[in-house]
């Protein structure tokens, strides 16, 4: 998506992309996650034909859904500051 590059873009530009080029890696691989969240549920409910579309939601809530959560889980977890957000604080 054109959207993510000019987020990446100011995020560089205005100093919120990480402080070092590990930290720009995750807050890539989260971003691009949070994107493959957002369109596996936007494919379940919104391009799904619609005698296909409950079970395209159920299996999204089954499979979809824990993968992603699990990803963000293990993200949470990482950060060693415990701080609740998905990179240390650069404070």
């Amino acid at each position: 998506m054109q959207s993510h590059s000019i987020i990446r873009y100011l995020a560089r530009k205005h100093g919120f992309n990480g402080a070092n080029e590990q930290e720009a890696v995750a807050i890539d691989v989260l971003t691009e996650g949070v994107g493959d969240f957002m369109m596996g549920y936007a494919t379940a409910r919104y391009f799904t034909e619609e005698s296909k579309r409950d079970a395209a939601i159920q299996k999204f809530l089954s499979e979809v859904l824990p993968k992603h959560v699990a990803h963000f889980q293990r993200a949470l977890e990482h950060n060693q500051g415990g701080n609740g957000i998905f990179l240390p604080s650069q404070s």
